[in-house]
């Protein structure tokens, strides 16, 4: 005897997209903490696992990210793509540097994946300082854990 299974029913609710508060507000979540307020959770987040143990009753190893990147200013170029991008800000939040949305004059770093054009001649005219630099150059930094 064959037993007929009923489709699951259909979910009657409908998508409603986020509005435009909720999304600001989601975004403000993300913004990026100065070193020392990250140093601060960090502590506060140690001296909360201190005396926790692990199953084999170890103690909880609390790590605080070291800061080489530390007043480093860094550039990323837009031709660089969305999944590296992200990733590299990550790396430059870490380590407690800032990600300008703009080139300024306190941009020190110039992250970009583009060949060697009058831009960036121009830009070294402007900016003797800027570094331009390829995007394993922070996965270096990562590695080695300084500024390379």
């Amino acid at each position: 005897v064959k037993k007929s299974i009923a489709p699951p029913p259909k979910d009657k609710r409908k998508f409603e997209p986020a509005s435009d508060e909720e999304v600001r507000d989601s975004e403000s979540d993300t913004q990026p903490m100065d070193h020392d307020e990250v140093l601060k959770v960090a502590k506060q987040t140690a001296s909360l696992a201190k005396g926790l143990k692990d199953e084999l009753g170890r103690p909880y190893p609390i790590h605080i990210l070291p800061d080489f990147l530390k007043e480093t200013s860094i550039f990323l170029s837009s031709a660089s793509s969305r999944p590296a991008a992200k990733r590299i800000k990550r790396y430059v939040h870490a380590y407690a540097g800032r990600v300008d949305e703009k080139m300024n004059n306190d941009t020190q770093y110039v992250i970009t994946t583009r060949k060697w054009n009058a831009d960036f001649d121009e830009v070294k005219r402007k900016h003797p300082l800027i570094k331009f630099v390829r995007p394993d150059w922070i996965d270096k930094c990562h590695n080695q854990q300084k500024c390379v």
